[in-house]
């Protein structure tokens, strides 16, 4: 089954946000968010898809899409988080695109 989570459409006016944070710590650590995708042993695997909301407005500008790491603001030694983007391995050797990919030692 599915879980959908989305705000209303409007005619005019802003259709609405939807922000979910995980709760503040003190003396203790900030409680992770995850998002995922299930796996399968049939098919494809599924996507994860980040996307900016569209404007067909003539001066408009499209929604961005940010990621940021988080800050270490201790002046004695914390450092901020990373941002890691991985590309799937691909484990298979037909069709493979030697210019793009590591194919399998072929």
């Amino acid at each position: 089954g599915g879980i959908y989570v989305a705000s209303g459409d409007t005619f005019y006016g802003h259709s609405g946000d939807i922000a979910i944070f995980t709760g503040a710590a003190t003396s203790g650590q900030g409680g992770d968010w995850s998002a995922g995708v299930g796996s399968t042993d049939t098919g494809n695997g599924g996507e994860m898809i980040l996307i900016g909301g569209l404007t067909s407005d003539e001066y408009g500008v499209g929604g961005g899409l940010t990621a940021t790491a988080g800050m270490g603001t201790s002046s004695t030694g914390s450092r901020g988080g990373e941002i890691v983007f991985t590309g799937g391995a691909a484990y298979g050797s037909q069709d493979c695109l030697l210019e793009q990919y590591d194919c399998g030692g072929v």
